[in-house]
């Protein structure tokens, strides 16, 4: 039996982050893969889904070029194919990338199904069915989350599916209804919408983006109406059944759609399949996620865990930043884990970028705040850019400290990290703006029309 310094059973963002971190540390670490490096973000999540919204935007600008002076090409179909070809040549890259950079690094990376013999000795069940026993002083679980029905609407299998098995689809459908207008069913409007798809969402919520700020889910209403996204607010998918090669569907207010295709968007669950995390004595939440504390630590002193499979919020750099915490504690250097700092990106047109609270998280926990508001339209650069939609807001509290930061806009997941450094550094809205210069034109000046506003 091989034994390790530490084992780490996942190659997602948080398994191979966290094996590299140990690695600088000089520890002897493998990680356990049931499939290739990379977890859902690199293979049916953030790398496919921007791969594809990359052409969807692309092709949407296109349709403007009289706008900008340029000669319409005659030629306006989207292929599909060479769409789908170029998703999957970029997940390949990336993943060759990542066995590369394990191998430099010295971090041993074996494939198959991990399951634990008990708090310390894994058995690793290869495809050809032979086993492998490994130990390791601290292990740490990283296996994340994946899709898990809804209360109301269950799979039917190649017609009401997982939003993303979207992403593998071989031709376009005429028409899709998203059930749930979060972060993935927007985004996943905004990559078919301008193809020509017809997209319905239904959100039993009052608005889109229903935990962003409130300024954000209005301005993204609105795109989304403009991109010819038909949404069903504070409604339910009552019942479906499938009709002459399609899918008819009720929504609540008997209201009725036929689509080709459903994508489920809403509901994940932390995946601990064939992993006997009984065997481990590891505790879990009740709705079924690893339970750990600020250190990423479980019940089980040498057992960490980290990223999805933790819980909320659910982000492949959360997942990292965790992984990172988790290592440092495992070999000694205690830390807590801070994710009021983490930003956030949605890719949808336009994008979205938010860091800290939102305004509502203020009224609900009582705490006293004023709001800045920038708009798009007052920067320079987003007039050259022909990309004018959107707004900068930060919120500060009784002590004019920066609490909150949203943007909406073009490059919006980009420029939030300017407000990310403010908010982790602590510093006033006042501050912020007698230390930094914006370069011009900048699309990120709308923060610092954002911080005119806010400081008057």
């Amino acid at each position: 039996m091989t034994h390790y310094d530490g084992v780490f059973i996942g190659g997602g963002p948080g398994g191979y982050e966290a094996a590299l971190y140990a690695q600088r540390l000089g520890k002897k670490t493998l990680i356990l893969e049931k499939y290739q490096l990379g977890g859902t973000c690199l293979h049916s999540g953030c790398i496919p889904t921007k791969t594809l919204l990359a052409s969807s935007k692309r092709f949407l600008r296109s349709q403007h070029r009289d706008k900008y002076g340029l000669p319409r090409v005659g030629h306006q179909e989207v292929d599909w194919t060479v769409i789908s070809e170029r998703r999957v040549k970029v997940i390949e890259d990336n993943t060759r990338g990542l066995e590369k950079l394990m191998e430099a690094k010295g971090v041993d990376v074996d494939y198959g199904i991990a399951s634990f013999l008990d708090e310390k000795n894994i058995r690793v069940t290869h495809d050809d069915g032979k086993t492998t026993d490994v130990s390791g002083d601290k292990i740490f679980i990283a296996t994340g989350s994946k899709s898990a029905p809804v209360s109301g609407v269950q799979w039917l299998d190649g017609w009401v599916i997982p939003g993303e098995h979207c992403l593998s689809w071989h031709t376009l459908p005429k028409s899709i209804l998203i059930v749930g207008g979060g972060v993935m069913g927007c985004e996943f409007a905004c990559m078919f919408a301008p193809f020509g798809v017809k997209v319905h969402i239904v959100e039993m919520l009052d608005d889109v983006l229903p935990m962003e700020d409130i300024d954000v889910s209005k301005t993204l209403r609105r795109e989304l109406k403009k991109l010819g996204v038909s949404l069903y607010l504070g409604k339910k998918v009552e019942n479906y059944k499938q009709q002459n090669g399609q899918i008819s569907l009720n929504i609540e207010g008997n209201k009725q759609i036929i689509v080709d295709k459903v994508l489920v968007c809403t509901g994940r669950k932390a995946i601990l399949d064939n992993l006997e995390i009984e065997n481990s004595g590891v505790k879990l939440e009740p709705h079924g996620s690893i339970k750990v504390d600020i250190h990423q630590r479980t019940n089980v002193n040498n057992i960490y865990s980290c990223g999805d499979v933790t819980g909320p919020p659910l982000l492949a750099h959360a997942a990292s930043y965790e992984g990172k915490v988790a290592v440092q504690n495992a070999f000694g250097n205690a830390v807590d884990r801070d994710l009021r700092a983490i930003p956030a990106g949605i890719f949808t047109i336009p994008e979205v970028g938010r860091v800290g609270m939102t305004e509502q998280q203020c009224i609900a926990k009582g705490i006293e705040y004023r709001t800045g508001l920038g708009h798009m339209r007052q920067v320079g650069r987003s007039h050259a850019e022909g990309d004018t939609a959107g707004f900068a807001k930060i919120i500060v509290d009784s002590k004019d400290k920066i609490i909150g930061g949203h943007i909406v806009g073009k490059q919006a997941g980009e420029i939030i990290h300017v407000l990310a450094l403010a908010l982790s550094l602590g510093i006033t809205a006042v501050e912020f703006e007698e230390r930094i210069i914006f370069s011009h034109p900048t699309l990120s000046e709308v923060i610092w029309e954002t911080l005119k506003e806010l400081n008057v």
